[in-house]
């Protein structure tokens, strides 16, 4: 399984401290060679490393995609960070996020299906 070279974190942050931040120095430490970072959607200046499928989603229906994580250009978590555990995993397998089967509910909520991993026993 190959390391990660670019792990993208894409937030509202509003200045707050967030899940991010734990969920950064987790992976920072986890894949000390990947060049991690977190985005704050409200303070970016400039064009952001966003991937296309997800600048599309958010064209049609909003920012409700966001929190994001992308693992080397593929969309692996939309409308909520995984847990600290899920993330790692994410990061090694990077099951991109079936966008066919992601909804918005009518009060903004985005409600996508758990990628499948694979568990070191199968």
């Amino acid at each position: 399984m190959a390391n990660p070279a670019q792990i993208s974190i894409f937030e509202k942050l509003d200045g707050n401290p967030t899940a991010a931040d734990g969920l950064y120095r987790l992976l920072k430490r986890r894949f000390d060679e990947a060049d991690v970072r977190v985005f704050d959607l409200d303070s970016a200046a400039g064009a952001l490393p966003i991937p296309d499928i997800l600048v599309e989603r958010v064209a049609a229906n909003g920012f409700h995609y966001f929190p994001a994580m992308v693992v080397d250009g593929t969309v692996v978590s939309v409308g909520t960070l995984p847990n600290l555990l899920d993330a790692i995993d994410l990061v090694e397998q990077k099951p991109p996020v079936d966008f066919d089967r992601v909804t918005v509910t009518s009060e903004g909520q985005v409600v996508a299906p758990k990628p499948v991993l694979k568990c070191e026993c199968c």
